[in-house]
């Protein structure tokens, strides 16, 4: 059982050790850029995510380690990336492992992810806390029979309530994607469904990554496991890309599975919006290469409001320099026009590993810069 007192416990303010976590911010509009990078003696850290707060300081939500034990992190810092405060997430044996988090007017925080509670049972989880890190309350988010889950993505609603995206699945493996609706407060408005079988019933492994307002549509992206059309075995599927349109009335209107038509396999990550009735999902396109091993592609994938693939762009690895042999795609953002700002996944010949970088692309496809962070690991995915 969760207990206020152990699930939260500030860390004393020492002598900042500069190790594992790079947290790198550039801001634009007063041209200035800074570096940080926050640990402790004898500790990993893996970072997961890093927002702007309502003073302009920053929230860094990661996992720290040490040894066989670990639990969330969360540092908070001032608007020069400097730390304030820092909070452990989860006491051993009652590890959270965060995913998304999110703050309101008031600067209220947010904590969405995974709670390890009594193994094999995981459980999705949210946490808020006051604009100091303060515990106000935890909920955990699961149904009777579902011993396994996770939240990977939330909002907030127009009317303050949370909208957290949520993976569970029952000892069949049936039901898998969720919308969780809460109050401020952490009461349970309603749960539905996403993706069923009952709808959809080929599909294998649904999977939600993130969930995004755009207009009156809801949006969640993921990806899907499903046959290729008319196959005589449709117990024999594939990964490909998942994107659920929902209504206001919070109804699922329609499913993108995108490239079936193609014989496309990857997967997505997030969605931005290129105008009212054109979007963008950006992801990895998976193949087999030449040499008969898995490659991987940064892939930009184009849908309308009514649910409707209307085009694609595969990056090449030629578009890169010569020590990039794979990409793949996680977050984008519209910096100006027809640019984008795309975080991503490089296999880096030179290392011969996974480092996580950005580049500016266009929806044409074209990319007018890269870079690769020396030091940063992950994002191969899969």
């Amino acid at each position: 059982m969760i207990k206020p007192g152990d699930f939260l416990k500030h860390s004393e303010m020492k002598q900042l050790i500069l190790i594992a976590g790079l947290f790198l911010v550039s801001i634009t509009t007063q041209g200035q850029k800074w570096q940080h990078t926050f640990g402790y003696p004898g500790t990993s850290e893996d970072s997961r995510e890093l927002i702007e707060h309502y003073d302009h300081g920053y929230i860094v939500t990661s996992c720290q380690s040490s040894g066989t034990q670990g639990h969330g992190w969360l540092v908070k810092t001032d608007i020069n990336g400097n730390m304030l405060w820092d909070i452990e997430i989860g006491i051993n044996p009652d590890i959270v492992i965060p995913a998304k988090t999110l703050f309101d007017e008031e600067g209220n925080i947010y904590i969405f992810g995974l709670l390890k509670q009594n193994l094999p049972m995981e459980y999705p989880l949210v946490v808020k806390l006051d604009a100091c890190g303060e515990l106000l309350w935890c909920r955990l988010l699961a149904l009777e029979g579902y011993e396994f889950g996770f939240a990977t993505d939330a909002i907030i609603l127009d009317n303050g309530d949370l909208l957290s995206l949520v993976f569970l699945t029952d000892p069949d493996y049936k039901k898998m994607v969720f919308l969780f609706r809460m109050s401020s407060d952490g009461d349970l408005i309603w749960i539905k469904e996403y993706a069923s079988l009952e709808n959809h019933p080929y599909y294998g492994t649904r999977i939600g990554q993130s969930i995004k307002m755009l207009g009156d549509l809801i949006v969640i992206t993921g990806y899907t496991y499903s046959p290729y059309p008319n196959s005589p075995n449709p117990y024999h599927v594939y990964q490909r890309p998942m994107f659920i349109g929902i209504d206001e009335n919070f109804e699922e209107k329609w499913i993108v599975e995108f490239g079936i038509n193609d014989s496309l396999l990857g997967r997505a990550e997030t969605v931005v919006p290129i105008n009212d009735t054109l979007f963008m999902g950006v992801g990895r396109y998976r193949f087999i290469n030449e040499n008969g091993n898995m490659d991987k592609k940064a892939w930009l994938m184009f849908f309308n409001h009514q649910g409707e693939q209307v085009g694609y762009k595969i990056l090449d690895d030629d578009q890169f320099g010569p020590e990039v042999l794979e990409t793949c795609l996680f977050e984008v953002e519209q910096i100006e026009r027809d640019k984008y700002l795309l975080s991503a996944g490089y296999l880096n010949s030179e290392i011969d590993d996974y480092n996580k970088g950005e580049f500016v692309a266009d929806t044409a496809g074209n990319v007018y810069n890269y870079t690769i962070r020396e030091n940063t690991s992950g994002g191969g995915g899969i």
